[in-house]
């Protein structure tokens, strides 16, 4: 059987409680990157992209990438992750660390927000979770159907 991953470093998924999909909570984004890569060694295959929206993954702290857990190496997912942890290597260390954290941490509300939403848009809708909560900051429950 299947099983759907999200590995993430956001804040807002850690208030998750879910009973349909497995969340690995990561500290930093290449943990998220590399991680996910991981998994896609073990057999899982992508259901998002690494690099999903419009801000790159050193213009973003926050990354959630979903996976189905599988049996055989997916190659193409693969070749996704090793492409995306490479551009973090490349074009993540290039810019000072430290006033790119200062400058991120006064958008990280707005940011956590954006990866909320691209990671509820590729979930199915049995696994989806009240976004509205979600934004809000408050607890929510994966699957559950409550507000």
């Amino acid at each position: 059987m299947e099983e759907l991953i999200i590995v993430t470093n956001n804040p807002r998924l850690q208030a998750v409680e879910n009973r349909d999909f497995r969340i690995e909570r990561m500290a930093s984004l290449q943990q998220v990157l590399q991680r996910s890569r991981d998994l896609v060694h073990q057999g899982a295959k992508l259901v998002s992209h690494p690099l999903a929206g419009s801000l790159k993954p050193w213009q973003n702290p926050y990354r959630s990438i979903g996976l189905k857990s599988g049996e055989e190496l997916d190659f193409s997912s693969l070749k996704i992750m090793e492409n995306a942890l490479e551009k973090y290597r490349i074009f993540g260390r290039k810019q000072d660390v430290l006033k790119r954290q200062a400058d991120q941490m006064k958008l990280a509300e707005d940011f956590s927000r954006i990866d909320l939403e691209l990671i509820t848009n590729v979930l199915p809708e049995k696994h989806s979770f009240k976004k509205n909560n979600a934004v809000r900051g408050e607890k929510i429950e994966a699957g559950s159907g409550k507000n």
